[in-house]
């Protein structure tokens, strides 16, 4: 027998838990706030792709059409000629401070003192290199690094909502259940008050007993079913949450009680600091904020730019042969090389101070809300897990007294049976057994929201409603 109903609690339990991890499991892939937390983790993730995008390929035209009448000096002339220029140019940052660009001019001049337009073509290439604040692109890496620092902190503080999100639906689904425990409780007192009230009544009607036992069992009946329609709100209010919750109606029959025959000691979590998803984000963040500081930092240097750059040209009557002649690959009958350097250092430097001061003000804040928080979740822990072994040696004291609390039940419904207890001892025996019941039930459902609290600090809280 004991064999029978260790199978039957453990065949209850997996129904109950397949009940809470469907729901959870529809509830993650429906409810607008989880939906919104993961686009907002997909948008964060864009803000890395958008630093990368910096250091893309490129391609510009520009088109000009001149056409100049203005005097001149010698002669008082007009010069009357028209300018048809086309720029065609390829360029691409790269990470390490180096910009390339590949540039193409077309250019057609018509003159009157000309019997034919002319066609110039140009055709070189400029590298530049950045040799101060983004030396080898140091500012750039370090940009980078800190938009993915900035992420994984920004991804851990939503998935702390949306943890938050799913503990509140969590909680929700074990009030509902709790609910429909104590409705189920009181639908069997209702039970009991009936079969009462019929047995004195015949009783009555045989002259066995009186006909005050029979008002006073009318009088537990009514106040029986009082508390059945109290318990079928409290039944209705978290459905309607959960129907809220899941964006449609959930029924009584998607969740399972809790089991008032048999204890349900689900293992407790393990974890520890590390997992908890608030401390890990202002650790990304404190991460994230000295990346910047360094950032900050290289702005302080001068802006030095290197550069080479090489053209070739070439001028003909025929377009096809200015083009041809024009190239870096063809004759390079003329071409240019040109080397540069270029410095720009500001004096004073007060913006960056005011970056640097305010970066130094957000890193020691972050730095004593996560010291803050480690204590915070080191008091937690051992106040949840003081308060659960505290709470399971209650429930098995409630178990024994519910235990009892039917023994004495039955034997007072004896002795009143027999003439030796009157009906106020039956119902007093009646109103034990019921609370007994009650706040069995009621310790099953603390302890279980204890658990999802500590779930919850440890961060594995989907990891544990899903398993």
């Amino acid at each position: 027998m004991k064999l029978l109903l260790i199978f039957f609690f453990f065949t209850f339990s997996s129904i109950a838990n397949a009940s809470l991890r469907e729901l959870v499991q529809e509830y993650l892939k429906s409810n607008s706030t989880v939906l919104k937390s993961k686009a907002q983790i997909d948008t964060s993730f864009l803000n890395i792709s958008s630093v990368e995008a910096q250091k893309i390929w490129s391609l510009t035209y520009a088109g000009n059409r001149e056409d100049d009448n203005l005097e001149q000096v010698r002669a008082f002339a007009t010069r009357d000629t028209t300018t048809t220029t086309h720029l065609l140019s390829l360029g691409k940052g790269f990470n390490w401070g180096g910009e390339f660009a590949l540039n193409n001019t077309l250019v057609k001049y018509e003159s009157p003192t000309s019997a034919q337009a002319s066609n110039g073509f140009v055709q070189g290439f400029k590298y530049t290199q950045d040799l101060g604040a983004n030396f080898l692109g140091r500012s750039f890496y370090s940009e980078l690094k800190t938009a993915e620092q900035t992420h994984d902190s920004t991804e851990a503080q939503i998935k702390h909502n949306l943890q938050s999100s799913l503990y509140g639906f969590a909680t929700t689904y074990s009030q509902a259940k709790l609910n429909l425990s104590l409705l189920k409780l009181q639908e069997a007192a209702l039970d009991r008050a009936k079969r009462r009230k019929e047995l004195i009544r015949r009783r009555v009607r045989d002259g066995l007993k009186e006909k005050v036992d029979l008002i006073q069992a009318r009088i537990e009946l009514l106040s029986a079913e009082e508390q059945v329609k109290s318990a079928q709100m409290r039944r209705k209010t978290s459905l309607e949450s959960l129907s809220n919750a899941l964006h449609r109606d959930v029924t009584r029959k998607e969740v399972e009680p809790f089991d008032a025959r048999m204890l349900d000691m689900r293992t407790i979590p393990a974890g520890n600091s590390s997992g908890n998803l608030e401390i890990t984000s202002l650790e990304k963040k404190v991460e994230a904020l000295k990346t910047s500081k360094e950032n900050v930092n290289y702005s302080y240097w001068p802006t030095v730019n290197a550069g080479l750059e090489y053209n070739v040209n070439d001028y003909d009557t025929q377009k096809s042969t200015a083009i041809d002649e024009g190239m870096l690959l063809g004759s390079r009958n003329a071409s240019e090389t040109i080397l540069s350097l270029n410095a720009v250092w500001t004096f004073g430097n007060e913006s960056q101070k005011i970056a640097r001061a305010k970066n130094n003000i957000e890193l020691r804040t972050a730095e004593m809300e996560k010291d803050k928080l480690k204590i915070n979740f080191l008091k937690s822990e051992e106040s949840l897990l003081t308060q659960l072994e505290l709470l399971e040696k209650n429930l098995k004291s409630v178990k024994a007294r519910k235990d009892l609390a039917k023994k004495a039940l039955k034997e007072m419904t004896k002795l009143y049976n027999r003439g030796r207890a009157d009906l106020d001892q039956v119902i007093r025996a009646e109103e034990s057994l019921i609370n007994t019941e009650r706040n069995f039930v009621q310790y099953l459902a603390e302890r279980e929201g204890m658990i999802f609290r500590l779930a919850s600090l440890y961060g594995t809280l989907e990891e544990y409603l899903l398993k």
